[in-house]
Parts: structure tokens; sequence; C-alpha cells
């Protein structure tokens, strides 16, 4: 689609529909697949990500996708596919992060989780966590050690000791 196609589809349907709340994330949309000017066209339309034939209009869009529910955006399930009625939802910001390229799945006992979500189960920042799969530490004992720590104060000369009045160890 030339700009020019774009621009005069956006006016038409900027007329009938800006004040639906999937109105401005149909927008982006298309602004990103469709309009080599914008920054992200190289990781939408710059990749082949494309929008359906139907998705061409607002109507058939918020038909088929619905208002958007508060606080979600559009959300493409399978990263790489395109955007079509099939492989869209609305979504939250941490679903949204969950479904990145750029995150790294990890598989234990046949559950597959991202970094962050391993590290917030098992308790471990998500540096420290990274830190040990680089070392090659990431296995059963690892992770049931971890959530067996005490979470009392650390361990070492603090230990058994009391703070005074204003905070400090006595």
């Amino acid at each position: 689609m030339t700009c020019v196609r774009y621009w005069r589809c956006f006016v038409k349907n900027q007329r009938a529909n800006r004040h639906s709340k999937s109105y401005r994330p149909w927008v982006s949309m298309r602004r990103r697949c469709l309009n080599p000017r914008t920054k992200s066209f190289k990781y939408y339309g710059g990749r082949g990500i494309t929008i359906c034939g139907r998705w061409q209009s607002f109507r058939n869009f918020l038909a088929d996708m619905g208002e958007r529910p508060g606080g979600m955006t559009l959300e493409r399930i399978n990263n790489n596919g395109n955007y079509e009625p099939d492989n869209c939802r609305w979504a939250t910001a941490n679903e949204q992060q969950r479904n990145k390229r750029s995150n790294r799945l990890l598989t234990f006992q046949g559950e597959t989780k991202t970094l962050t979500e391993w590290s917030r189960q098992i308790g471990i920042s998500h540096s420290v966590l990274d830190h040990r799969i680089q070392s090659g530490r990431f296995d059963e004992a690892l992770i049931f050690t971890v959530r067996l720590l005490p979470k009392g104060p650390a361990r070492g000369s603090c230990v058994g000791r009391k703070r005074d009045k204003s905070g400090r160890w006595a």
C-alpha cells in the first residue's frame, strides 16, 4: 500500500471512528506495518509483518477484536505472524513483556518460563539467576536450595545481634 493510499484510508476512518478506544491501536498497527518513515517500521513492516486485507477497514477490525479493554494493548500471539484475527488479542503490559522476541525461555521439569518469571518464582534477582545460568548452574539442586533459604537476616555477624534505637547493629 502506498503512503498516499495509507493516509486516505486513515483520514476516512478517522472522521467516523476517532472516539473508539480501539481506534488508536488500529492506527498504530497500520503505521508500524505500512509507513517506512516510522521508527518501528523496521521491526514490523520491514520484517514482512503485514495486516490482513479485512483489517484495512477499522470497522472490520473493531468487529473482530471488539473495544479495547482498559489497560490492554494489541498483541500478536505469534511474534513472527501477521496482524490477523487468529493471531491477535488484547493483552496486559506483563503479557506483552513475556511475548518478546528477545526473551530467554528456559524449560525446567517440563515448565517453560522466561528468565524473569523463573527469578520471581525462585526468589532471586534476575541478574543472579542469569549469572548462574551462564555458569552452567541452572539445575534442580540450585532451585530447591534457593527456595529453602530462610528469609531472615543475612547470615554472618548480624545474626543474633540486636539493633539500637537508630537502627544500627549493636
